[in-house]
């Protein structure tokens, strides 16, 4: 650890660790987590993050929700089961269809900005470029930042 820098060995979900931190300037990184979770779980870490800090910005990985069900899905498990070695219990249950979905949630989420690993690939040719660039393919798994401005709501439900 460094100053401006904290790292907590615990469950995001165990929202005591929000107490702990200074409240002003956070910025919560969460890389290859929120797709294993339940959308409620995320709502509630979403809503404790706006109501107990000053503005919060999180950035996270998404999958698109399309890759949950049907065909789509059984080529995920076979992905994650049978290339990757991930095990048969890990599995993706958490998706969002675009990157501004999470809007929805409550009226003081704000979408800042998104990005996917093929935005800056350099290794395709022009053509291929294009189609690479298209957002079915760019929007399979990629990257969200949110600011979860304080909501006039407080009391909302999600």
């Amino acid at each position: 650890e460094k100053p401006g820098y904290t790292q907590l060995s615990q469950s995001v979900f165990e929202l005591d660790w929000i107490d702990r931190i200074d409240a002003a300037h956070v910025m919560l990184v969460a890389e290859g987590v929120f797709m294993y979770c339940k959308e409620q779980d995320l709502k509630n870490l979403f809503r404790a993050l706006q109501n107990k800090l000053n503005n919060p910005e999180i950035v996270f990985e998404v999958v698109n929700s399309k890759w949950l069900k049907g065909w789509r899905k059984k080529a995920m498990e076979v992905k994650l089961n049978k290339q990757l070695h991930f095990g048969k219990g890990a599995m993706f249950t958490f998706g969002i269809p675009d990157s501004n979905a999470i809007e929805s949630w409550n009226p003081g989420y704000r979408f800042m900005d998104d990005w996917s690993f093929i935005d800056t690939c350099k290794l395709f040719s022009r053509k291929r470029e294009r189609f690479i660039r298209l957002d079915s393919l760019r929007k399979v798994q990629w990257t969200v930042h949110y600011q979860l401005h304080e909501s006039r709501f407080r009391t909302q439900h999600v």
